[in-house]
């Protein structure tokens, strides 16, 4: 994956119980709670990069799943405000 010795160093620096991830505002919209602007937009950001690289995974089943996984686990340990303002690599 790319980025991997950013990615290590960004988990080793945060409490996974401090931060609002991805997959929180997602419970959070599928709940029926009304997100604000930035939240909104955080979760675009991060399913349009999610997407983008998907989609090019067409050769190997397991280069695709690979992917799927790794967006998986940013979704639970990237806080959304990082993945807004561009402080964490999509």
């Amino acid at each position: 994956m790319k980025n991997s010795k950013k990615i290590l160093d960004y988990i080793a620096k945060i409490d996974p119980k401090k931060i609002t991830s991805i997959s929180d505002l997602e419970i959070r919209e599928f709940g029926g709670e009304t997100l604000g602007s930035e939240e909104r937009a955080a979760l675009e950001k991060y399913h349009s990069a999610r997407n983008k690289i998907l989609r090019k995974q067409k050769q190997k089943e397991s280069t695709f799943h690979s992917y799927f996984e790794y967006y998986r686990a940013l979704s639970n340990l990237v806080d959304y405000k990082d993945i807004l303002n561009e402080k964490f690599p999509l």
